[in-house]
């Protein structure tokens, strides 16, 4: 089995960070972490959505070699976890309201709007 170098693990936490900065609200508190775990787990989010923290790792003990795994993708994927934390939080709570599900899909939809803009805009230009 490969381990992911520090290199890779630098490359994910820069792309995991952009990601960050382009579709996630303020207010996280955000630790990327290079971390031992489970062969099938590539990378995680794990956010606090009480505390609006969250940490991101990458695996390890990934084989990066391999032309289908793309770090750039993983740091994209796990972001985008954290991007629907409150709505998946919201959905699950049998006490959310209505506001709180429409204020969670809202914040998506703006994040998703902007990030898109920017990159299509970084296209135009």
């Amino acid at each position: 089995m490969t381990t992911t170098s520090k290199s890779d693990f630098k490359k994910f936490s820069k792309c995991a960070q952009s990601w960050v900065n382009l579709l996630v609200p303020g207010g996280w508190d955000i630790l990327v972490r290079h971390s031992q775990m489970d062969y099938d787990n590539l990378a995680t989010c794990a956010p606090q959505c009480s505390t609006r923290t969250a940490t991101i790792a990458l695996n390890k003990s990934i084989d990066t070699t391999d032309d289908s795994i793309r770090l750039d993708n993983l740091a994209l994927h796990e972001v985008l976890h954290l991007l629907l934390a409150d709505y998946s939080r919201a959905a699950r709570d049998r006490f959310a309201t209505d506001a709180e599900l429409d204020r969670a899909e809202e914040d998506v939809v703006l994040a998703l709007v902007r990030g898109i803009m920017k990159k299509i805009d970084e296209v135009r230009n």
